[in-house]
């Protein structure tokens, strides 16, 4: 859809974001097709093409009024049946639309755990909050998108993210000073009397973070106070081992997900025990890039945000009255706001690991750069190099997330029943022969795992001679399991027992 548009009009005036957004594209490709977990990669690499794209097609959907007013109503839309979620939840802390089960009480709309939530409401209540200020809609529309915008703000309180109220609190930041950048810039009548308010907006949001921190910390049991909140060593100690991975190779990292395993290495079990505290992921998005893709990886990242982020503040600064582009830029303060928002989310929680985390940044940092319109119809040659590399990346992408979307497809539609289903109804046979079919469609290391377990399971239930084929087979799928993902140390004890069970000692010994 975007690669006509994108020939016919000159949309990518920005050559070094599209170089530096290339050269991103190109390292963590590299780097995840020799990482030694195929299928860490392939997750990765899926998020990425799912950010990229999203940025390119919200930069497309500039170009045209209906395009843009449906992308802002989508958004808004789900900030609001996000918001009733929330509500039923609220009252009722069993309920879930989706999943048979969340991780904790609090509110979580969608998603299975509240800092993904929190995530959510902060980007798209900031991006929704630039349209309904400068967008070119009518009165009515606008006054609606405000309402739900400051409705999603609001609602961060209600999931208790400790990282999401401090997100909000700095989104708000950036926002307020971006909006009186282009008031002062455009000489606009509000200016004035924002200015007269900053004191009351600061104390709203001071007391909006000692507040919400303070009531998260109460319903959590722990001790009250927000100094508290701050007090995590685990945290810590967590951003310490990652660190620690990064030194064992800083320049390209360990690969996709590699913290998952090396952590073993640096973990000390005297202090924080052998799995209570352990985490497959930093609770830290920029670390976990740079632990897994190295400083070249982390050092790209930043530099295309911080790109994105002091070309949107430097037309802002430039913006004047009579300028042509001044609607673009305008709204780009809520993709800002949105942007910083949830990377400092990003900071407490792994929340771009997750499908609607990237395509949400994606589609942030898509509004905070926006094509100017001026150009937009400038076909001049010098840009004939931007085209052919933007295309290329767009048609790359297509063709991966088509052929990865419909083996996904077909896997998720046979794994759904297995794991978010009624497991009470559901036959062991049933379970058996569903993963038997998903694994040949997608083989995966998780999945056979899961196999293997079914087996084992029944195996330790009967133990009878009659049932050594299924050990046997049990024992196949560990093995399976173990050549795609060896540093899975979980995988490695069960296959341990199990062939302690059957005897084969030496090979039980290997494996513990």
């Amino acid at each position: 859809t975007a690669c006509p548009i994108i020939w016919r009009q000159r949309l990518f005036p920005d050559t070094k974001l599209v170089f530096i957004g290339f050269a991103t594209i190109a390292w963590y490709s590299l780097r995840a097709s020799i990482s030694p977990v195929a299928e860490f990669a392939t997750s990765d690499l899926l998020l990425l093409g799912s950010a990229a794209s999203s940025f390119i097609l919200t930069r497309v959907a500039f170009l045209n009024s209906r395009a843009t007013s449906l992308l802002i109503w989508t958004l808004a839309l789900l900030l609001i049946a996000s918001i009733g979620i929330m509500a039923r939840q609220w009252a009722c802390p069993q309920f879930t639309p989706i999943f048979p089960n969340r991780p904790t009480e609090y509110p979580s709309g969608f998603f299975g755990h509240y800092n993904d939530c929190a995530n959510f409401l902060i980007g798209s209540s900031f991006v929704l909050g630039g349209f309904s200020l400068f967008g070119r809609y009518s009165i009515g529309v606008r006054i609606a998108w405000a309402l739900v915008s400051v409705s999603g703000l609001i609602a961060v309180y209600f999931t208790h993210s400790r990282g999401g109220i401090l997100a909000t609190v700095v989104g708000l930041a950036v926002f307020a000073a971006m909006i009186l950048i282009i008031g002062q810039r455009t000489q606009t009548r509000w200016f004035a009397p924002i200015m007269l308010c900053l004191p009351v907006i600061g104390i709203v949001a001071g007391w909006f973070l000692w507040a919400g921190w303070q009531s998260a910390q109460e319903i959590r049991d722990s001790q009250v106070g927000v100094s508290n909140v701050l007090d995590n060593s685990v945290r810590l100690y967590l951003l310490g081992v990652a660190i620690s991975c990064t030194n064992l190779h800083p320049l390209a990292g360990g690969g996709s997900r590699s913290f998952s395993w090396e952590s073993y290495h640096l973990w000390d079990v005297e202090a924080y025990g052998h799995l209570a505290a352990r985490t497959d992921m930093v609770h830290n998005e920029l670390i976990q890039s740079v632990t897994d893709y190295g400083l070249i990886g982390g050092g790209l990242l930043l530099l295309l945000i911080g790109t994105i982020g002091v070309t949107a503040l430097y037309r802002t600064l430039l913006l004047n009255r009579s300028e042509g582009d001044s609607n673009f830029i305008k709204v780009s303060s809520g993709g800002v706001a949105s942007i910083c928002g949830m990377l400092v989310q990003s900071m407490f929680s792994f929340v771009f690991h997750l499908l609607p985390g990237t395509v949400l940044l994606g589609i942030s940092m898509g509004i905070a750069s926006p094509p100017a319109s001026s150009l937009a119809n400038d076909d001049g040659n010098r840009h004939f190099l931007n085209r052919i590399i933007t295309s290329a990346i767009l048609l790359i992408i297509t063709i991966s997330l088509l052929y990865w979307g419909i083996k996904g497809s077909k896997t998720v539609n046979l794994l759904w029943p297995v794991y978010f289903g009624n497991r009470a109804g559901m036959s062991e046979f049933e379970r058996l022969r569903r993963l038997s079919n998903a694994v040949e469609t997608w083989p995966q290391a998780t999945l056979y795992s899961d196999l293997a377990m079914i087996r084992h399971k029944a195996y330790s239930a009967g133990q009878e001679q009659s049932q050594f084929s299924i050990a046997e087979q049990a024992i196949s799928d560990y093995r399976s399991a173990l050549a795609l993902n060896p540093y899975d140390t979980t995988t490695s004890l069960r296959l341990a027992h199990l062939l302690a069970l059957v005897g084969k000692d030496t090979e039980a010994l290997s494996q513990y």
